[in-house]
């Protein structure tokens, strides 16, 4: 019965155990909480350890329940004996005093085990081996997401750069403007001018985007003459 008892009784236990009492906000905020101001991409060590704790922890209700258990078999036992020996039965005194010994010994005993019990979990507690052989199909599999995700990032930033390098190569060149003196109000200003899309666009000043005035080329006359200085040509444009 009291091999029954620990395989049994106490692996029942044990198996009944519910992690999803870890709720979400638990494991957030155990997370935040080793991370501090940092940005986290997988969990942290510290945050593991701390919810693992609280689930080692919960361990010692089962384990003690078993010493219970076994206490309370034991004492079936003495009574069994004590009832069924025929030779300690005629003597009631000594069947009284070893009766008395045996459950002093076995409540003094009982009180060692739960004791032996609360410093074995707390020595769980204390340091949560994580090179135990039984997470390493656990942190490859980490190791993996985390290879995984960099080389997501690596593809996209080329792609990225592919991207930018492509529409840098299909978008039409900025034309150079070409500094002009154009009439405003009867009087002659210095202004930029671009032929673009059989257009002559009129700008302000060469930076310019927007233009002043566009005109078609086929409605605009082309003159070339001497400078007054006779080293430089001139250019005409009538529209």
């Amino acid at each position: 019965r009291i091999r029954s008892i620990f395989t049994n009784d106490l692996r029942k236990e044990i198996e009944a155990m519910n992690s999803s009492e870890l709720t979400d906000s638990d494991i957030h905020t155990a997370r935040r909480n080793a991370v501090g101001v940092n940005a986290d991409l997988f969990v942290p060590n510290a945050a593991f350890e701390v919810l693992v704790k609280k689930l080692i922890q919960k361990m010692e209700e089962p384990a003690t329940l078993c010493v219970r258990l076994v206490r309370e078999e034991l004492k079936q036992v003495l009574e069994d004996v004590t009832t069924s020996c025929n030779e300690i039965g005629r003597f009631e005194e000594l069947k009284e005093k070893v009766n008395q010994e045996c459950m002093r010994l076995l409540w003094a005993k009982t009180k060692e085990a739960g004791e032996f019990v609360a410093n074995i979990v707390d020595m769980e507690v204390a340091y949560i081996n994580t090179e135990n052989p039984g997470f390493d199909k656990f942190r490859s599999g980490v190791y993996k997401l985390m290879a995984a995700h960099h080389s997501n990032i690596d593809q996209q930033a080329r792609e990225k750069e592919e991207a930018q390098a492509a529409s840098s190569a299909n978008a039409p060149g900025r034309v150079a403007a070409a500094k002009a003196d154009y009439m405003v109000r009867g009087e002659w200003k210095s202004h930029h001018i671009r032929i673009l899309d059989r257009e002559l666009a009129i700008y302000v000043s060469e930076s310019d985007e927007v233009h002043l005035k566009k005109v078609p080329l086929e409605s605009a006359t082309f003159q070339i003459s001497e400078a007054d200085d006779g080293r430089r040509r001139v250019l005409a444009v009538e529209f």
